[in-house]
């Protein structure tokens, strides 16, 4: 299985800008790929970079408008696969 390292290293730069948005990044995945997998695991990278992205110094409202955006990929992941999409929803509102 091959490691795609490209596009976290571009989700990185985008993510550095202003205009950034979520919404807009699940977008550009579904206009990108066509294959259903690959944009799962992107979504799933888009997630874990918005986790990296909090540290020690996070504030409460940084760690909360992360989970928001990371209720977003996980109702776009739902769309393609709906069990394993409502699997991380249930498992974040635990």
């Amino acid at each position: 299985m091959e490691f795609d390292t490209v596009y976290p290293e571009q989700l990185h730069k985008r993510m550095l800008k202003k205009e950034f948005s979520i919404d807009s990044e699940i977008d550009l995945l579904h206009r990108k790929y066509k294959n259903q997998k690959k944009i799962l695991d992107k979504l799933l990278c888009l997630d874990a970079q918005l986790y990296m992205n909090l540290g020690l110094n996070s504030t409460k409202a940084d760690k909360a408008e992360t989970k928001k955006e990371s209720r977003k990929i996980y109702r776009a992941i739902k769309k393609i696969d709906p069990k394993l999409g409502d699997l991380f929803l249930v498992h974040q509102d635990k």
